[in-house]
C-alpha cells in the first residue's frame, strides 16, 4: 500500500463513529501522559464553540482523554483507558509525537474497543504545538461533528485575507480613476452650490414677507 493511498484512506472516519451527535456542553480534560501542553490547542478549539471545560469528571458530560504515544499504539491505549474515570462517555484524542506534518498514522480507532469511547481521533503534535496539517484538520471536524458543532463559514484569517484584498482593489481603483472622481467632485460641487444658494434667498424672502407690515 503506497503513501498517498495510506493518506486518503487515513481521512475517511470509520464507519462505526458516523452519524453520532451527542448534547454535550461540559467535558473534563483528562491527560494519560505529557503532551507538553499541545492538547491546549483543543482546549481552546473547544471552548471557542461553546463547550466549557469543568474541573471535575462528576461535573463533565464526557471526558476528553489526551493519549500520547509514548511506545506501542495498542498498549498505550489500553493502559490510558484502564485508568480513566469509570461511567462516563469519552473523546480519545491520540497524540503521535514527531516534526513531519506529512507523518502517517494508521486509525486509533481500530484499537479501541472500549464501549464509553464514542469517539476515537489522531493528531499530530510536536514539542508544545500541534502541528499544521491535514491530520488535525481531519481530527478537529470530526470533533466538531459528534459534538454537533457548525464549522465556521469561513476563518478569521480568510476574512483578514479578503478584506486586504479589497482595500488593496479599492486604492487601485481609486488611483486608476482620479482624475473622473476629481471631475464629478467638480461637476457636483457647481450643481449643489446654485440649489443652496437658491434655496437660502428664498428662505431670506419668506422671512421678509412675513416679517414686512400689512397694509391698512
Amino acid at each position: 500500500m503506497n503513501e498517498t493511498f495510506q493518506s486518503n484512506y487515513q481521512s475517511i472516519p470509520d464507519m462505526d463513529q458516523e452519524g453520532q451527535i451527542v448534547p454535550w456542553k461540559n467535558f473534563f480534560v483528562y491527560l494519560t501522559g505529557k503532551t507538553n501542553d499541545a492538547h491546549l490547542d483543543f482546549v481552546g478549539k473547544l471552548e471557542d464553540v461553546g463547550q466549557n471545560e469543568v474541573i471535575s469528571p462528576e461535573d463533565s458530560d464526557y471526558l476528553l482523554v489526551f493519549c500520547p504515544i509514548t511506545s506501542r499504539v495498542g498498549t498505550d491505549i489500553d493502559e490510558a483507558l484502564r485508568h480513566i474515570p469509570v461511567g462516563k462517555r469519552a473523546i480519545l484524542v491520540v497524540m503521535h509525537h514527531t516534526f513531519n506534518p506529512e507523518h502517517v498514522v494508521a486509525a486509533s480507532s481500530r484499537q479501541v474497543q472500549n464501549q464509553m469511547v464514542l469517539l476515537t481521533v489522531d493528531c499530530l503534535f510536536y514539542n508544545g504545538n500541534l502541528l499544521k496539517c491535514n491530520r488535525n484538520d481531519i481530527a478537529w471536524h470530526e470533533i466538531q461533528k459528534v459534538l454537533g458543532v457548525p464549522p465556521p463559514l469561513r476563518s478569521t484569517w480568510s476574512n483578514y485575507f479578503i478584506r486586504c484584498i479589497r482595500c488593496i482593489l479599492s486604492i487601485h481603483w481609486c488611483k486608476k480613476n482620479w482624475k473622473w472622481l476629481t471631475a464629478g467632485g467638480i461637476f457636483l460641487g457647481f450643481a449643489i452650490i446654485p440649489l443652496i444658494w437658491n434655496s437660502r434667498i428664498s428662505r431670506e424672502i419668506e422671512v421678509t414677507n412675513k416679517t414686512e407690515p400689512k397694509g391698512i
